[in-house]
């Protein structure tokens, strides 16, 4: 079974390995999600559509009902870790014209064969939830340990650093565990280092304050050299 979620992990992410297996890209993205859902409350959804590649749902056949009850369990104990509401976690995984995992919130008709609106609570969704799509980031290692790597920018937040819980992560001595931020604001990306012992050069240049992003542009951390691409 690992063996054949890392061969469709691949197809999502050509080059990328970060990530050992599809499950662990879908937990990626799901706490990333959730994270970014009513950052000043404690509430969050308890319902998920996870998309998926049509392709990389018919490989997974049978396999996807135990998939997202793995994922549900866990994410239900880890609203609980993190001082979120209590409340059963449900999702559905489904496949689309996408060439990369999205995640949003579910209704309860969506899943309604597995859901018991009695004991599950669907909670106000905010404005974060309901943000339009983004459009197309990628950032490529041109030089650096993961040369050649793909990472695409799939949250208006992405953290970048040493750690596995950041979105794009670099296995570079050099990069800080929590080393730099990209923020979309503006229809923009915003470059921010977040205090990084080795420093944030641009172009070359080492950078003390949010800086906006071209494509092209050239992000320095450690050894590790990204290409910024829209």
């Amino acid at each position: 079974m690992i063996g054949l979620w890392r061969s469709l992990i691949n197809k999502i992410h050509p080059g990328s390995q970060q990530k050992n297996s599809l499950s662990d890209n879908i937990w990626l993205h799901l706490v990333a999600f959730v994270e970014e859902c009513g950052k000043k409350t404690t509430s969050r959804p308890s319902l998920y559509k996870i998309t998926v590649p049509s392709e990389t749902l018919h490989q997974l056949g049978s396999q996807v009902a135990d998939l997202e009850k793995d994922l549900a369990a866990r994410l239900t104990a880890e609203a609980r870790i993190r001082g979120y509401p209590a409340g059963e976690v449900r999702l559905k995984i489904t496949g689309g014209s996408v060439n990369s995992i999205q995640v949003g919130v579910a209704s309860s008709l969506e899943i309604a064969a597995e859901v018991d609106n009695e004991t599950t609570a669907v909670y106000q969704l905010t404005k974060r939830c309901q943000r339009a799509p983004l459009p197309r980031r990628q950032l490529i290692v041109l030089a650096g340990p993961q040369r050649g790597t793909i990472f695409a920018l799939w949250e208006p937040k992405i953290l970048v650093g040493r750690s596995e819980t950041n979105h794009v992560v670099l296995y570079d001595e050099g990069v800080s565990r929590v080393h730099l931020r990209l923020v979309w604001a503006g229809n923009e990306d915003l470059l921010e280092d977040l205090g990084s012992l080795n420093g944030t050069w641009l172009n070359g240049r080492l950078i003390r304050e949010q800086k906006p992003l071209r494509v092209g542009d050239k992000i320095t951390l450690g050894s590790t050299v990204l290409e910024y691409r829209g």
